[in-house]
C-alpha cells in the first residue's frame, strides 16, 4: 500500500500489492475509487501504520487528509470531511470502510490487536481516543485524552489492551474488556 501522485486526479493515494513469488508489483486501485467515495469525502493519505491480521487475512488502517489542508482549505474546495477506518483484502482485491472516525477529524495513529479485535487510535484535531471493532464494525469515541498535541505513542500489549500518553507524558491504558 503506498502513495502515488497523479496530476490528473484530485486524489492521490494508490494501493499496490507485491507478489514475492513472481517478483511483481500490481496496481490495485485508487483509494477513493476503491472506497466509492465522492470528492466531499476526499482523503489524501494513510497516516497510520498498516496492520496485517492473519485471522481476518486483511490489512487495517486509518485515513487522513492533512491538518493544514483541512484548516486552510488551500487544496480542496469542500474542506475536510473526516478520516475513515478501512480494510483491504489482498486476495479478493477489495477495499472497504468501517465508517467515519468523526466529522472533521483524521485518524492519526492506529494500533491493532488480534486478541481484542480492535483498532485503537488517536484523532487530530481534538485528540480523542477512538476504537473500531473489526469483527462487528462498532466504532467508539472515548473522548479527549490529550489537549496540546497528537500523541505519537500508541501500542497494544499481548492481552489486547491499548496504551498512549496524555498531555503530561503519563502512560494511559485502555482496558478493552471494560470498554
Amino acid at each position: 500500500i503506498g502513495r502515488l501522485r497523479r496530476p490528473r486526479l484530485a486524489h492521490n493515494v494508490a494501493i499496490y500489492t507485491w507478489d514475492s513469488k513472481k517478483n511483481t508489483l500490481q496496481f490495485e486501485g485508487d483509494l477513493m475509487q476503491m472506497l466509492h467515495m465522492n470528492m466531499k469525502q476526499w482523503q489524501s493519505k494513510i497516516h497510520t501504520y498498516i496492520w496485517w491480521s492473519p485471522k481476518h487475512k486483511k490489512f487495517f488502517f486509518g485515513t487522513d487528509a492533512g491538518t493544514n489542508r483541512s484548516e486552510t482549505i488551500v487544496e480542496h474546495p469542500y474542506g475536510y470531511f473526516g478520516g475513515f477506518w478501512c480494510w483491504f483484502d489482498p486476495a479478493a482485491h477489495l477495499m472497504g470502510t468501517f465508517g467515519l472516525n468523526g466529522m472533521h477529524r483524521s485518524v492519526k495513529g492506529c494500533v491493532y490487536s488480534e486478541v481484542s479485535g480492535l483498532m485503537m487510535g488517536a484523532t487530530d484535531p481534538q485528540e480523542h481516543f477512538i476504537t473500531c471493532d473489526v469483527n462487528t464494525g462498532e466504532l467508539n469515541d472515548y473522548g479527549r485524552f490529550n489537549g496540546k498535541y497528537q500523541s505519537r505513542v500508541l501500542f497494544a500489549d499481548k492481552w489486547g489492551n491499548g496504551y498512549s500518553v496524555d498531555i503530561f507524558g503519563e502512560l494511559i491504558k485502555f482496558d478493552w474488556k471494560k470498554k
